[in-house]
């Protein structure tokens, strides 16, 4: 007798479509939970303290200055160091045509150490140049991430602003919207003229208008903020306000404004360059090696 050993088609296709019917599932799972969660994160109110840490955050600018800063400061431990030394082999006295060390007694190999010293106190000046460089440098990215700070509170005050004015008319439509109504139901009773109906009319069309263009206004403050916040500015923007009641005094400002970044970086240059003048003179003198 002979028998014949396999599994049916009809076994393997019912387990393969269940088996691709999990692997459906656990994807529609998946990404139901995903959306749900970029969802969740969209609802939760954009404060302008996380506003201004997104804008810093993603901000090459200063990024790109603060690297450039600490470049120059490794620049400047180099220039106050003294030149590498210079390891020299060679041979004095070699004759050429008929070469040999023993054909010559004054052929003899050399081997040297040489240390160059750069002229009077180039090496101090130099390193103090680079660092001042270094110095304006980092007062400039300190300078560039107060412009973002001030241009994502514009814009963040700006946005906030138009959401509540949006808020604020859409809540009164309603009212507008019942006055019409209540206009045309007296005006067909004969309690109200025909002018009564088209001033009411009038009014929720500028109504209408009004909110059309706090919305523009709206989205266009947005899109400011978006510069800075990417799709963050797409989440709702917080009820509450900063808690800014004690400004500082007018004196007091004043007396800051000496040590605005823009200030010190500005003073930063004219030292550095002041510091060009004495090492072209200073590199007039000789050096030795």
């Amino acid at each position: 007798m002979f028998f014949l050993c396999g599994r049916l088609p009809e076994i393997n296709n019912v387990r393969l479509a269940k088996r691709r019917s999990n692997q459906v599932i656990a994807v529609f799972v998946t990404g139901v939970l995903l959306a749900s969660n970029v969802d969740a994160q969209h609802r939760i109110p954009l404060t302008l303290a996380e506003s201004e840490d997104l804008a810093l955050a993603a901000e090459p600018g200063q990024q790109a200055m603060e690297a450039k800063a600490a470049a120059l400061e490794a620049r400047a431990v180099l220039a106050g160091e003294l030149p590498d030394p210079m390891l020299l082999v060679g041979v004095n006295n070699f004759p050429i045509e008929s070469g040999g060390f023993s054909t010559e007694g004054m052929t003899h190999a050399a081997i040297g150490l040489r240390q160059a010293f750069p002229a009077g106190k180039t090496r101090s000046i130099s390193a103090r140049q680079i660092e001042l460089l270094a110095d304006e440098m980092n007062e400039n990215a300190e300078a560039r991430s107060r412009n973002v700070l001030t241009a994502v509170r514009t814009a963040w005050f700006e946005l906030y602003y138009w959401d509540r004015a949006h808020k604020l008319v859409a809540e009164s439509r309603p009212f507008f919207d019942d006055l019409a109504t209540v206009t045309r139901s007296l005006y067909s009773v004969g309690r109200k003229s025909q002018q009564d109906v088209l001033r009411a009319e009038l009014e929720l069309s500028r109504l209408q208008d009004r909110l059309i263009d706090i919305e523009r206004h709206r989205s266009r403050a947005q899109a400011a903020l978006g510069l800075w916040v990417g799709s963050d500015a797409a989440r709702p923007v917080a009820a509450r306000l900063p808690n800014w009641d004690q400004l500082p005094q007018l004196e007091s400002l004043q007396g800051m404004l000496p040590g605005h970044p823009m200030l010190r970086a500005a003073d930063a240059q004219i030292e550095a360059r002041t510091a060009g003048v004495e090492l072209a003179n200073e590199r007039s003198k000789p050096g030795w090696a």
